[in-house]
């Protein structure tokens, strides 16, 4: 039995330049009318998502597709490759060396059958509560020693929000509620 299979199905994963990727309405001149667009693709690129990945690169793989023409479309993962971008031309410019983001191999399916699995990954995942973040960052900060800047990075947050957040268990109960 070799490692993989007491890990699990094997899955071709590869490392990609961001810029390599085609996101449908940003690299390409399509609009609503292609089965993979999505509108949130005029969204502002997010500034602590953009820290976080300079930080950390970008560890959740995208999702992707092949195009007609052979090229890689990404199906889910639009704003991290977005942010991964503007975190590279950061780092470039800073003189640093730029990431490759984690991308799973093409999926093989028609585009208008992969609407689905776009939708579907956006739409199943479940945000944090207030008081969840609240116990994550106090753990962060009282049981491992990290600053509120650490915490902000970690969150994609100002550092504000984390000082917001340590003090959430100073307040009453049914302040809290």
């Amino acid at each position: 039995m070799t490692t993989t299979s007491a890990i699990g199905k094997r899955t071709d994963l590869y490392l990609c330049d961001p810029d390599t990727l085609v996101i449908i309405g940003i690299t390409t001149r399509d609009g609503p009318e292609h089965p993979l667009y999505d509108d949130r693709i005029h969204l502002p690129i997010d500034e602590g998502m953009v820290r976080n990945i300079m930080a950390l690169g970008v560890f959740e793989p995208i999702v992707t597709a092949r195009g007609d023409n052979g090229e890689v479309i990404v199906v889910d993962g639009r704003q991290r490759v977005r942010c991964a971008i503007e975190a590279n031309r950061r780092l470039k410019d800073d003189g640093k060396e730029t990431m490759r983001v984690p991308v799973l191999a093409p999926r093989r399916q028609a585009h208008a059958d992969l609407v689905g699995v776009m939708v579907s990954a956006n739409e199943v995942r479940t945000n944090d509560g207030v008081k969840d973040k609240c116990n994550r960052a106090r753990r962060l900060v009282e049981s491992y020693g990290k600053g509120t800047d650490e915490v902000a990075l970690l969150f994609g947050v100002s550092e504000q929000q984390v000082k917001n957040w340590l003090t959430y268990f100073e307040l009453a109960p049914m302040v809290q509620k």
